[in-house]
């Protein structure tokens, strides 16, 4: 398989053997904040043993600035990038896309625009999003100060007037009536999203300070803080805890599960 970071392939050579030349299925790996297309080098490399991945991971918002300028303004970039891997392999019949941080909200754009506007044919296989902020970064302003109450008002102070464009739109705060973070819940993002045949988020159970387990699984509360769930691992994943591990393999063989079915949690010390 072929493994590329912008128009570079990266990590180890690969055996002429493993090399496909008309790869059928294009992975696009996104990076988050100060990130780089390298980062996700060690989960391009696994996937580029699969004769027929082409693995793709941008580096049009590498620079530390860009993504700053907010979510539309990455997502374009990422969709001209995008376009022009998929114009440059005929071959290429299916997509799955992996985002990392706020690499996931720029999937959730990319994929909107390339099933909306762009007409894209390529059959959506897998969408998977790891610690991202999907309901925003936004703090309770109503605790005590000793229970966090200071830190979340820091916290909202700084990531509102020093994050630019960002900021405003991970705080909800970029529109009055329709914030980028609901558009993206709605449209053609949603039927976009919807298109893919599996859907899978990764959240950290605890001390991710920037992205919180609620905003990363889209759930309103964390049942691991109250105790609701245990903390059991599996053996076979020691980072994902037992009760996600399962609730996710019953939501894939199409039973009726409860709203974390898709939702597999890691800890801590997996971050």
């Amino acid at each position: 398989a072929r493994v590329r970071v912008g128009a570079a392939l990266v990590g180890r050579a690969l055996p002429a053997a493993m090399i496909a030349t008309s790869p059928s299925h294009l992975v696009i790996l996104l990076h988050g904040v100060h990130g780089l297309a390298s980062d996700l080098q060690y989960l391009a490399e696994l996937l580029g043993e699969n004769k027929d991945l082409l693995v793709h991971a941008p580096r049009c918002n590498e620079k530390s600035h860009l993504l700053f300028q907010g979510v539309a303004a990455s997502g374009e970039r990422a969709v001209a990038d995008v376009l022009r891997v998929i114009e440059a392999h005929p071959s290429l019949e299916k997509l799955s896309v992996v985002g990392h941080s706020f690499g996931g909200i720029v999937a959730r754009y990319l994929v909107g625009a390339l099933y909306g506007r762009c007409g894209c044919s390529l059959k959506a296989k897998n969408f998977v999003t790891v610690a991202t902020p999907h309901l925003g970064i936004r703090r309770p302003q109503t605790r005590p100060v000793l229970k966090g109450g200071m830190i979340n008002a820091i916290f909202k102070t700084v990531s509102e007037r020093f994050c630019s464009q960002l900021g405003l739109e991970l705080n909800l705060i970029d529109s009055r009536t329709s914030p980028v973070l609901l558009r993206l819940c709605d449209g053609a993002h949603l039927r976009a999203l919807l298109r893919f045949e599996s859907h899978r988020l990764y959240a950290n159970v605890f001390n991710d300070l920037l992205v919180p387990y609620c905003t990363a699984a889209i759930l309103p509360y964390n049942p691991y803080r109250r105790k609701e769930h245990p903390l059991t691992t599996s053996a076979q994943y020691p980072h994902i805890t037992l009760k996600s591990l399962y609730a996710s393999r019953l939501a894939a063989a199409g039973a009726a599960v409860g709203p974390e079915a898709h939702v597999v949690c890691r800890e801590a010390s997996a971050a």
